[in-house]
Parts: structure tokens; C-alpha cells; sequence
């Protein structure tokens, strides 16, 4: 009797432990939604892209709970730093600037997310040798590098148009 009374205790000390820890959960996880919803007005209130980078590595950071979080563009056939968090000015002609720089261009070509932790690439041999060479200059253990695309071009190569009738598709005006 004392047994079945001892396992009924301990049975019910789970049950509790288990649906506290789903409603800790629950609560982190409405954290971070709320947090989300709240960075659109934040780094939509800026028009200059400079200035939105700057909104976008600072809060973001906050919001993905990282240490430093960099935004680059692409430019032409390359990739330009502009803005990290933390920082009020970039400085890009740093080695770490231009390792970074050339790991956004290699991922850019690939159009594949790259991530580094702690001496493990899941990447392809170049995107993970310019990775390698940026954690030597920067001395990071973790990186992840993410492709961004504006909706209407990321879905525009896999429609079947030519780029002639994508950019005529693009610039049409609606009709009324």
C-alpha cells in the first residue's frame, strides 16, 4: 500500500513538472512571436536603406538573440556590409568586412543558407573554405549566412517566362 501511495506521489510530481514546463514553453514562445510582430514598425519606421540596415542589425539581433548580426546587399556582382549591430559605423575595408563580404557572395551564388558552429560547415568545400577564412579574421564560433530574396523575384526563374517577359511582367501596370 505504502508503494502504490509513493508512485501515485511521484507520478503526480512528473504530471506537474511536465505541464509547467509546456506552459513555460508556451510563454517563450509567445515572447518571441510578440517580439517579431513588434520588429516589422521598427525597422519600417526609417525609408533610407542605409538607416533600415542599421534597424534591422540592431533589432534583429535582440529579436534572434545573437551576439552580432550583419547586413549586407548585393551590389552588381558583389556584396556590400551595411551595417552590423553594435556598431554605429562599418568599417569594410577590415579583413573581417571583407571575409564577410565574400562569404555573402559565394552564398549569393549558391542561394543556399550556410551555417558554421564550432568547426562544422554544412556548406559546399568554397562557401565553407570562405567561411573558414572569415572565423580565422573574426575569430566567431557560429555563423549563419541566409540568402534574402524580394518575394516577386525568388518565385520569377522557376515560372518558365524569359527575363524579357519577367521584366515586362514586373513593370506592367495593373488595369482597371
Amino acid at each position: 500500500r505504502a508503494c502504490e501511495q509513493y508512485l501515485t506521489a511521484v507520478c503526480e510530481l512528473a504530471a506537474d513538472y511536465h505541464a509547467f514546463s509546456e506552459l513555460r514553453q508556451r510563454r517563450r514562445d509567445e515572447h518571441h512571436r510578440t517580439e517579431l510582430l513588434e520588429l516589422g514598425p521598427l525597422i519600417h519606421n526609417e525609408l533610407g536603406l542605409s538607416a533600415t540596415a542599421y534597424a534591422v542589425a540592431n533589432e534583429g539581433r535582440r529579436v534572434i538573440d545573437c551576439d552580432r548580426l550583419s547586413v549586407l546587399v548585393a551590389s552588381g556582382n558583389s556584396c556590400k556590409l551595411l551595417a552590423a549591430s553594435g556598431v554605429s559605423r562599418v568599417e569594410r575595408r577590415s579583413g573581417a568586412a571583407r571575409q564577410l563580404a565574400n562569404v555573402a557572395e559565394l552564398v549569393r551564388r549558391t542561394d543556399e543558407p550556410a551555417f558554421y558552429d564550432d568547426g562544422e560547415c554544412d556548406a559546399l568545400p568554397p562557401v565553407a573554405e570562405a567561411i573558414a577564412q572569415h572565423v580565422e579574421e573574426s575569430h566567431a564560433r557560429h555563423i549563419g549566412a541566409i540568402p534574402l530574396r524580394a518575394p516577386a523575384l525568388a518565385h520569377a526563374d522557376h515560372d518558365g517566362l524569359s527575363k524579357k517577359q519577367r521584366t515586362r511582367r514586373q513593370t506592367q501596370r495593373p488595369q482597371f
